[in-house]
């Protein structure tokens, strides 16, 4: 008995068995371009816009997400799955670089803390900078809410602190539309 119970442990800490699947957005690739081309839209001053995908904070390492036992971490993603049966992968979804309407659309991340003091970083080496050296460029901050498989919210803020554009983004048939709100 006591063998036993310890394979269930093991199958259940081991593999994503118990764990419920997520779909990914259809064509989030073009949900993204279409976030993209509406950034683009307002920016009248510069041919040259940056987008932070994300933001990378440093997480000190007391941090009680860091206690916690094999046994509470799957439970914790058995939960998010649950609570977000539908997901949005930037790293597959967002492209480096976009040419939309004249500009060129420049896309990164930005960090705080210890480990990163850059203000925007991008794959595209040349682009990244330090806010300190570079007060004058403009930096869009791009943050979403899934409402639902063809539904996503996005919100735009402008150099991290401003909000300048809010969008309902909708699919049908793959394609997806925006509607500022």
């Amino acid at each position: 008995m006591l063998l036993s119970s310890f394979c269930a442990y093991d199958i259940f800490i081991t593999t994503d068995l118990f764990v419920p699947n997520q779909a990914e957005l259809v064509n989030s690739k073009g949900l993204i371009k279409t976030v993209m081309t509406e950034i683009a839209k307002t920016e009248k001053e510069k041919d040259t816009v940056f987008v932070i995908k994300w933001a990378v904070f440093g997480i000190c390492g007391n941090d009680e997400r860091f206690s916690r036992t094999a046994y509470q971490k799957k439970l914790d993603q058995i939960e998010e799955n649950k609570m977000n049966p539908v997901i949005l992968d930037l790293q597959k979804s967002v492209e480096d670089l976009y040419h939309i309407n004249n500009k060129v659309v420049i896309t990164g991340t930005t960090g705080r803390g210890e480990f990163s003091n850059a203000y925007f970083d991008s794959n595209l080496e040349k682009y990244s900078f330090d806010h300190n050296l570079e007060k004058r460029k403009r930096v869009y901050e791009m943050q979403y809410t899934i409402k639902n498989k063809d539904k996503v919210e996005f919100v735009i803020l402008h150099n991290l602190d401003t909000e300048i554009l809010r969008l309902i983004l909708t699919q049908k048939n793959g394609q997806w539309s925006a509607q500022k709100i």
